[in-house]
């Protein structure tokens, strides 16, 4: 006990508090430049200013459908303040981030993982890029992953006692509903709590009230989403123009959704290109393939083990939300970041496992060799972990230059371009633009999506309807830019006038149009 506890001493110094001093001590007002960040401050504005929930940023501001509000709300004090409070966004994001990595180390600690264990388990979530990237600038990836967390341990809990019903499934449920507001994926935490209670349990009178409890409480919080989005209407542009659900039947969501309708045959090949694409990310990012294949086979291993043992939640919800981040046509990093501590912990519990045979087939034979060496490599696993830990996070922490040095050209062209649009138009001017939250943001002046499509006749009359006076595009290869409104302006002078460009940027004025 006494190494174990100098060991959580020295993960928690210096993976930990080291790091986690670092990233403060480095606070700055520079704004994370992405789309999706913007979208959010400007959520959380448009909360802020009783908008209600409104794509504020929209040449026609309607009710946004797509992004889940909790993080908006999380934002909207700060933006009462003022209209890009950068300094305390930072600092809830960083905060968010390192409670996260608290819970998920108790969460697992308290697994009887030991402490080796837990702490492997809590490397895999803060050892990773994202980590820090996704703590500098608003992004649900913390939030989200804080509330999964929590909802699984209180979804426990609350399965588990036969005591204080109701107040274990409220708990439980709010947990389960927020996670859902913080990211739609959440639908896998309540569809995996869903299941084991009605499936995985004798379906008692105890099990049925919790069943009853649980289902009621979060088909609401669903029903409120849901309904809502279906009474808003609209277009329910996000950041590529598609909702989440149109993004489900597409074979490739930067084209028209009306011209790359997937078939079986593409979502099939859709969900083996996921695959392979995580697989090389499950609880230590590789290439190497005979590895991602032993550690496909220890998960594999490890969450057979955890449903035999009754850890049937966390088995649940890891293959409900692999399934959901396997079907969609945007893949990345963060999508799986929330399960990698549950993968990491299968491939442990697959190892250990292992181990344990090995160790029983060993004292079968009569040798002390397993039992001798037990104790020097668990005490030479711990300092060696520890300071690998304590590298990987001061590396980490230097990373977040990369935040700042990501497509250094495209930023300050179109800071640039956002200064020549405050000194050339007037407030009410209205643009169409690739990048339309982040131009409203810095501008001030309302932006819409260039319409997904490459009808000339559609566009044209989209330009007409939304009396587009501006159009800007940025040279980022993205399809807003290269694939609809641009063919169209190249093909139609007569109604655009280039009025300024730089390296990435162009900026059109709309003329000689009538109706």
């Amino acid at each position: 006990m006494k190494y174990d506890r100098i060991a959580l001493a020295l993960f928690v110094f210096i993976g930990v508090i080291l790091p986690a001093l670092f990233s403060f001590f480095t606070l700055n007002t520079e704004f994370l430049y992405t789309e999706d960040a913007a979208k959010y401050v400007l959520l959380g504005r448009s909360l802020a200013e009783g908008k209600g929930y409104t794509s504020i940023w929209e040449i026609n501001p309607s009710p946004h459908r797509k992004y889940a509000p909790l993080l908006p709300v999380l934002l909207s004090p700060f933006s009462a303040l003022s209209p890009l409070n950068v300094l305390m966004m930072k600092i809830l994001m960083k905060s968010l981030a390192f409670l996260c990595a608290i819970i998920i180390f108790l969460y697992f600690y308290r697994r009887k993982t030991g402490l080796a264990g837990a702490i492997l388990i809590t490397a895999a979530y803060v050892l990773p890029a994202d980590f820090l990237y996704y703590s500098e600038g608003p992004n649900p990836l913390h939030l989200y992953t804080l509330l999964s967390f929590l909802g699984l341990w209180s979804l426990e809990t609350f399965i588990d006692k036969g005591s204080g019903i109701v107040r274990n499934a409220l708990i439980a449920s709010l947990l389960c509903a927020l996670c859902f507001f913080a990211k739609g994926n959440g639908l896998a935490l309540i569809m995996a709590g869903c299941a084991v209670l009605l499936l995985g349990a004798p379906l008692s009178p105890i099990n049925r009230r919790k069943a009853l409890i649980f289902v009621s409480i979060t088909m609401i919080a669903l029903l409120l989403w849901f309904g809502r989005s279906f009474l808003a209407g609209g277009r329910g542009e996000g950041g590529y123009g598609h909702s989440y659900t149109s993004e489900l039947v597409m074979k490739n969501m930067d084209v028209p959704l009306e011209e790359v309708r997937a078939g079986a045959a593409d979502i099939a090949g859709r969900i083996s290109a996921n695959a392979a694409f995580y697989g090389r990310n499950l609880a230590v990012t590789t290439n190497n393939p005979y590895l991602i294949l032993l550690e496909t086979y220890l998960l594999l291993c490890g969450i057979v083990l955890a449903i035999r043992k009754k850890e049937t939640v966390p088995a649940a919800y890891w293959l409900l939300y692999s399934a959901i981040i396997l079907l969609f046509t945007f893949r990345g990093t963060r999508m799986y970041t929330p399960i990698r501590p549950l993968s990491a912990y299968f491939v442990i519990s697959g190892l250990s496992a292992h181990a344990e045979m090995a160790g029983t087939f060993w004292k079968r034979r009569g040798s002390p060799l397993f039992r001798a060496l037990e104790k020097p490599l668990t005490l030479l696993l711990m300092p060696v972990l520890v300071v690998a830990i304590g590298f990987a996070g001061f590396d980490n922490a230097a990373k977040i230059k990369y935040a700042y040095s990501c497509r250094p050209q495209v930023f300050w062209d179109f800071m640039k371009a956002c200064e020549e649009i405050k000194s050339r138009t007037d407030a009410a001017d209205t643009f169409y633009s690739s990048i339309a939250p982040a131009l409203f943001l810095y501008t001030g002046r309302r932006a819409s999506y260039p319409p997904m499509t490459r009808d000339g006749d559609k566009i044209l009359g989209r330009i007409r309807g939304d009396k587009v006076k501006y159009v800007m595009l940025q040279g980022w290869g993205n399809f807003f830019s290269d694939e609809t409104i641009y063919p169209f302006i190249e093909a139609n002078p007569r109604y655009f006038k280039q009025i300024y460009r730089n390296d990435t940027c162009r900026i059109y004025k709309v003329e000689g149009m009538r109706d």
